[in-house]
C-alpha cells in the first residue's frame, strides 16, 4: 500500500475541521482524525469563523421575532385574510427550514426553530379553523390534537421541555375548558 500524496492531507484536514465546525462528526472522532493525519503532532485549529457565528445570531433573532410579527400581522393588520395566512406560512417555512438545516447541531438554534415550529403551525391551525368553522368545541379540539402532538414529539426526539410544555397546555386547556362548565 503506497502513502498518501503529502498534498492531499492538508485538504483533508481543512475538510476534518469544517467538519468540527458544522458539528458533522461528534468533537473526538476529529480529534482522532486530526491526529492520524497530523501524525500526533500539534496542529492549531483554525479560528472558529466569526461569519458562521453572526449568521447564528441573526438566525435567532429573526427567529424570536417571528412569532410577535405573527401576532401583529393577524390581529393589527387589515390585510386581508388569505394575505394574513401567507404570512403566516410564509414565517412557517422559514421557521421549519432553519431547523431542518440546524437540527442535527442540537444548538439553541435547533430549539428555537422547533418551538417556532410547533407554535407557527398552531397558529396557523386556529387562524383557519376560525376562519371556516364557527365551532368553539372545534378550536378546543384543534388546541388539545396539537398539543398531543407536541407530546408525541417531544417523547420520540427525546425533549423534556416539549413534553413539560405539551403536559402544561393540555392541563390549561382543560382547565380552561371546565371552570366556564363548572360555574
Amino acid at each position: 500500500m503506497k502513502p498518501m500524496q503529502d498534498d492531499r492531507i492538508p485538504t483533508i484536514i481543512n475538510e476534518i475541521h469544517f467538519w468540527r465546525e458544522n458539528n458533522l462528526l461528534p468533537e473526538t472522532y476529529c480529534d482522532f482524525l486530526l491526529a492520524l493525519y497530523t501524525k500526533g503532532e500539534e496542529e492549531k485549529s483554525p479560528p472558529v469563523q466569526e461569519k458562521s457565528k453572526i449568521f447564528f445570531l441573526i438566525q435567532n433573532i429573526v427567529m424570536v421575532l417571528l412569532i410577535p410579527f405573527s401576532f401583529l400581522v393577524l390581529y393589527f393588520t387589515q390585510f386581508p385574510f388569505f394575505l394574513q395566512l401567507g404570512f403566516l406560512i410564509l414565517f412557517l417555512s422559514y421557521s421549519c427550514g432553519i431547523y431542518l438545516y440546524v437540527r442535527n447541531s442540537g444548538g439553541i438554534t435547533a430549539s428555537i426553530g422547533l418551538i417556532n415550529s410547533m407554535l407557527l403551525i398552531l397558529l396557523v391551525s386556529i387562524t383557519v379553523s376560525k376562519a371556516y368553522v364557527e365551532s368553539v368545541w372545534f378550536s378546543y379540539f384543534i388546541l388539545f390534537t396539537q398539543f398531543t402532538c407536541w407530546y408525541l414529539l417531544g417523547k420520540k426526539h427525546n425533549q423534556s421541555f416539549i413534553v413539560i410544555i405539551s403536559i402544561l397546555a393540555i392541563l390549561f386547556l382543560i382547565i380552561y375548558i371546565a371552570v366556564p362548565i363548572v360555574l
